[in-house]
C-alpha cells in the first residue's frame, strides 16, 4: 500500500514539473516575438516616438514627484495693494490702487495673520496671491 502511494506521489509531481516547464516555454515564445525589430524609416518612426513617450512620462513623473513630496513649484506670484470691498467665507474682493478689482479665493493656506483688524470691508491690506487668484497672504500695507 506505502508502494502504491509513494508511486502515485511521485507520478503527481513529474506531472507538475512537465506543466511548468510548458509555462515557461510558452512565456519564453511570447516575449521573443513581441521584441521584434524594425529596421528602415518604421525603425526610426517607433524609436523616435518610443523616445517621446518615455520623456513625456519622465516630465509628468518629476511633475507628480515635485507636487507629492512638497517640492517648491514655480509660482507665478502677484503683489497688490488696495481696499477689501467684499467678504465672504472663502472669498475677498479687493479694488487695487491701480483701479481694477480683484476677485480672491481664501483657502486654508491663506496666511491672514499679518492683518491687526482682520478681514473687514474697507480695511487696506497688501495681498499675494497666485495664478490661480488664490490668496496666500494678506497684511497691513507697509508690513
Amino acid at each position: 500500500m506505502k508502494k502504491i502511494v509513494l508511486l502515485v506521489g511521485i507520478m503527481g509531481m513529474l506531472g507538475m514539473m512537465a506543466c511548468a516547464k510548458k509555462t515557461a516555454t510558452e512565456t519564453e515564445k511570447v516575449t521573443e516575438a513581441s521584441t521584434e525589430i524594425k529596421v528602415g524609416e518604421d525603425g526610426e518612426k517607433q524609436e523616435n516616438e518610443a523616445k517621446n513617450s518615455s520623456e513625456k512620462a519622465t516630465e509628468a513623473e518629476s511633475e507628480a514627484k515635485g507636487k507629492e513630496a512638497g517640492g517648491k513649484e514655480k509660482k507665478d506670484l502677484t503683489v497688490i495693494s488696495g481696499t477689501i470691498t467684499d467678504a465672504a467665507m472663502y472669498s475677498v474682493n479687493v479694488q487695487g490702487n491701480d483701479g481694477k478689482d480683484y476677485a480672491l479665493n481664501k483657502t486654508e493656506k491663506t496666511d491672514i495673520s499679518g492683518l491687526s483688524q482682520g478681514i473687514e470691508i474697507g480695511t487696506k491690506v497688501e495681498v499675494t496671491f497666485d495664478k490661480d487668484m488664490n490668496i496666500i497672504s494678506m497684511v497691513d500695507p507697509g508690513k
